[in-house]
Formats: C-alpha cells, structure tokens, sequence
C-alpha cells in the first residue's frame, strides 16, 4: 500500500500523518487562533463609527484579549476539523496509515 503522504487526490494527508495533537496546535492555536486574534483587534479598533480618532492604548488592550483568547477557542477549532477529516479521510476508510 501506498504510504499515505503519497496518496494522490488527498487534500489532508499531511495533516493525517502529522498526528491530531500536532495539527491542533498549528493549525487551530496559532494559525485559526491567533491571527483571527490580531484581525479582530484591529477591525475593532477601526470600527468605532469614526466617533474617536485612534487609540493605541484601546488597539493593545483589544490585542492582549483577542490573542489570548482566540486561541482557546481555535483549539476547539482545530478539534473539530480533525475530527471532520479523520471522518473522510482516516483508518476507517480506505486510507492507509502505515
């Protein structure tokens, strides 16, 4: 059987073979996590209806919640989407892991 990194037409191979603990952390921690994190930090901080001209001291303020606390939730995430490509994808399909 083919190794399953070499399998072609299989969008998640490398995250298969990666491992779930591997992928959450990279991909739902500090890919998902932080960078929704810091783009919500500074939609907000725009997105105040032009009533107040730019505050650093609110932008650093909506960045420390915004990067501690999205990645909580992007390892939920990250889980979730493990799950849904294990689903399609893992032992319990065709797919080798070997």
């Amino acid at each position: 059987m083919m190794n399953v990194a070499e399998q072609p037409g299989q969008p998640t191979n490398k995250y298969l073979v990666m491992g779930r603990s591997r992928f959450v952390w990279r991909y739902g921690v500090l890919l998902w996590g932080l960078s929704t994190g810091i783009v919500w930090a500074i939609v907000m901080t725009f997105s105040n209806g032009g009533s107040e001209p730019f505050s650093f001291g609110r932008f650093m303020i909506l960045l420390a919640g915004g990067v501690s606390l999205f990645p909580v939730g992007g390892y939920f995430w990250g889980r979730v989407m493990w799950r849904i490509f294990t689903g399609k994808w893992g032992p319990a399909s065709s797919v080798s892991l070997r």
